[in-house]
């Protein structure tokens, strides 16, 4: 399935490209993306959002103050979360949205937080929604090393074909 990029208005755009920005050439460059979320249905009252993807995340979260909360979304449950950024437990209200990103597009159910310890980033992505998929960027350097180990050590009273299954 294609995902759709997100149309943003012009401020917003900007408001975006420039949290993106500071990401450039960072640690965390290769996790963050540019995505949108709205209610349900409700495609004009799209924000956009910076995501970050968190690996270590078992449930997504958003800044509350990307999108008014609203009774229409409200799932009118919660789950008891370690508090981002310590080590408190705390409740997380559940809100069903709808999630533009390179991740994934769709109805999704997250958690509303006031704060993110990672400044600019709107939406930690969790296991949760994201699963398995992970944007990374190889390293690459000019001269690999090669290094020469012996990571089997053979009895001589085993054959090799033993060893290999043969």
């Amino acid at each position: 399935m294609a995902v759709e990029k997100p149309v943003l208005l012009p401020a917003e755009t900007h408001v975006v490209s420039k949290a993106l920005g500071r990401f450039q050439g960072g640690v965390f460059e290769s996790f963050v993306s540019q995505g949108s979320v709205s209610p349900v249905g409700v495609t004009e009252s799209e924000k956009p959002v910076v995501v970050l993807r968190d690996m270590g995340a078992t449930q997504t979260v958003r800044l509350k103050s990307v999108l008014p909360l609203s009774v229409d979304t409200d799932l009118h449950n919660s789950v008891l979360v370690e508090s981002i950024g310590d080590t408190e437990y705390q409740s997380l209200q559940l809100h069903k949205v709808c999630l533009k990103s390179k991740y994934v597009t769709g109805d999704v159910t997250i958690g509303i937080v006031d704060k993110i310890p990672v400044e600019s980033v709107h939406m930690l992505l969790g296991n949760d929604i994201a699963g398995g998929q992970v944007n990374m960027c190889p390293g690459l350097c000019e001269k690999p090393v090669v290094e020469k180990t012996c990571i089997l050590s053979i009895d001589e009273k085993l054959s090799l074909s033993c060893i290999l299954g043969g």
